[in-house]
């Protein structure tokens, strides 16, 4: 799996894609409003694409995930 694009209304639990190393991009929809800590634990070279001031935007920040803002 090298790219995602989650569906609307959806939470990502602990574990989610925990060191899915070969996940490069995941676009994360602002209606995705809950994302457990470690949802992406290991997933290294992974960029969240996603809303500014979005649940998914404060995560990328918060757990030191590189994120790439959509317009």
């Amino acid at each position: 799996l090298r790219i995602a694009s989650l569906p609307p209304r959806v939470w990502l639990g602990e574990g989610a894609f925990q060191y899915c190393t070969s996940l490069r991009e995941v676009l994360i929809p602002e209606e995705v409003t809950e994302i457990e800590k470690d949802a992406f634990l290991g997933c290294t070279g992974l960029v969240i694409l996603c809303k500014e001031n979005s649940p998914a935007h404060l995560h990328a920040q918060e757990n030191g995930i590189p994120y790439r803002l959509q317009v």
